[in-house]
């Protein structure tokens, strides 16, 4: 169902995108740049000429005062937020403050306009909703301007399944907020199907290192040892700092030239885990990005975010618990994993996944605070 808005300039604007920005969706949490992007690119802005024709306008048209925008939308918006899924989320856990869903694949962890309501923050606001737990403008309402993503505090790549923590009031956000940008808070498992054998020890430790995103340098290391390999991809856009992180990695199981290996990582640096594997010549299978040119699994993307350990008490602004240590959180693969598995003959465990190791033991993490 489409849905029209008119928006009158109030003075001459430049570009109708500032207009549309600063006059329309000023301080709203529901329209992102990239929503009105789409707009544009969709040919669904528009404003009627002297002799009464819809004239279709681009981001950079000029705007006189009392001109009159209209915008059609490809379906009904909520204003005040998220709109709800037709399917609610699968919770793992829901405590008075936080909760913990699993994430299917092939599921955007937030929508990027703001008509869509197929998006896991959808899901979630369905279920808690559903639930009588807190309704979806409250959920809402807890979003940072302009990204909806209500109370999530972290998010997953589009095909990547697993884990996701939900907070479900503002000082619970803010509070993992800090929580996953500091480096002894939070333990973060990963199970990843890969191409080839890393080429490292079957326990060792990836260092990436650099400055911007848009510069990125990795620098592969043994524990201890000497510098292996040195990649740079220069086409990042994404101004995101970057130290060093350090991932524990261990091959679980191999089989017809692919491998299942669990990853391990207390930071949250954007592709962190798909960066690393590819950086050691074994990407993740069917990866969009960092798998080989030439691809034949386009559609067996295979990153599941298995297991979440809280290894120290995370407490408010006003020192109130939020999250107690050691509190550990798993959930098996999808069964799309366990097929693709299943079609290369590599075993998955249940202990692949619900033995989420409390190192430091094998693991020898050297994580500096993350900057975000």
């Amino acid at each position: 169902m489409v849905s029209r808005i008119a928006v009158t300039a109030p003075v001459a604007f430049p570009r109708t995108d500032r207009l549309l920005r600063e006059v329309a969706f000023e301080g709203s949490p529901w329209f992102s740049r990239h929503g009105l992007s789409v707009l544009f690119e969709q040919r669904r802005v528009t404003k009627t000429d002297p002799h009464g024709r819809p004239r279709i306008l681009i981001p950079a048209s000029p705007c006189a005062e009392g001109d009159v925008i209209h915008l059609e939308l490809p379906g009904p918006i909520n204003t005040k937020g998220l709109l709800p899924a037709s399917t609610p989320a699968t919770p793992i856990h829901i405590s008075k403050r936080f909760a913990v869903f699993n994430k299917p694949p092939g599921t955007h962890t937030y929508p990027l306009e703001p008509w869509a309501n197929d998006c896991f923050a959808n899901m979630i606001a369905k279920h808690l909703d559903d639930a009588n737990l807190m309704s979806v403008d409250d959920f809402s309402a807890l979003a940072t301007p302009p990204v909806n993503e209500g109370g999530l505090v972290q998010r997953l790549d589009q095909n990547t399944s697993g884990l996701v923590i939900s907070a479900l009031d503002p000082a619970a956000k803010k509070a993992f907020r800090a929580a996953f940008s500091a480096e002894t808070f939070i333990q973060r498992r990963y199970l990843a199907i890969v191409r080839k054998e890393p080429q490292v020890p079957e326990i060792h430790r990836v260092t990436l290192e650099g400055g911007k995103f848009s510069e990125f340098r990795f620098f592969i290391w043994h524990t201890g040892s000497k510098l292996l390999s040195q990649l740079r991809r220069p086409h990042f856009q994404d101004d995101t700092p970057v130290t060093k992180v350090f991932l524990g990695i261990r091959i679980l199981s191999s089989a017809r030239g692919r491998y299942l290996v669990e990853v391990d990582s207390r930071v949250g640096h954007r592709h962190v885990v798909r960066l690393g594997l590819m950086s050691l010549r074994s990407p993740v299978m069917g990866d969009p990005v960092y798998g080989p040119e030439h691809r034949t699994d386009k559609d067996q993307f295979s990153l599941h975010a298995s297991g979440l350990r809280i290894a120290s008490t995370i407490r408010d602004d006003n020192n109130e618990v939020v999250a107690l240590d050691n509190t550990v959180f798993t959930c098996p693969p999808p069964q799309s994993f366990l097929d693709l598995a299943s079609s290369y003959l590599l075993k998955v465990t249940p202990d692949a996944w619900e033995n989420l190791r409390q190192g430091p033991g094998q693991y020898a993490y050297v994580i500096p605070k993350s900057h975000r």
